[in-house]
C-alpha cells in the first residue's frame, strides 16, 4: 500500500501545539469566532501575503462565499 499522507507522523510533529490550542478552546468554551480563529486568520493571511483571510466552518461555506463574492446568483452572474 502506498500512503498518500502520513497523518500519524504529522500529528506526532504537531502534537503539543494542537493539544494546547484544543485545551485553550475547551477551557474557554468559545467554539465560534474568538481569539483562536482570529489568530488563525491573521497567521494565514500573513502566510499567504494577503490582506485578509476568513475562517469558516466547512468547505460548503467556502464555496458559498466564493460564489457570492463573484456575484453569481440564481440566474448566473449579476451585472456589476
Amino acid at each position: 500500500m502506498i500512503e498518500f499522507v502520513d497523518l500519524k507522523r504529522e500529528f506526532a510533529e504537531l502534537r503539543d501545539p494542537i493539544l494546547n490550542s484544543l485545551h485553550r478552546v475547551l477551557e474557554r468554551q468559545w467554539f465560534v469566532l474568538g481569539e483562536e480563529v482570529s489568530n488563525f486568520e491573521q497567521e494565514f493571511f500573513s502566510y499567504l501575503g494577503s490582506s485578509y483571510a476568513v475562517g469558516v466552518n466547512s468547505g460548503s461555506d467556502v464555496l458559498w462565499l466564493a460564489v457570492k463574492s463573484l456575484g453569481i446568483g440564481a440566474g448566473g452572474f449579476d451585472e456589476r
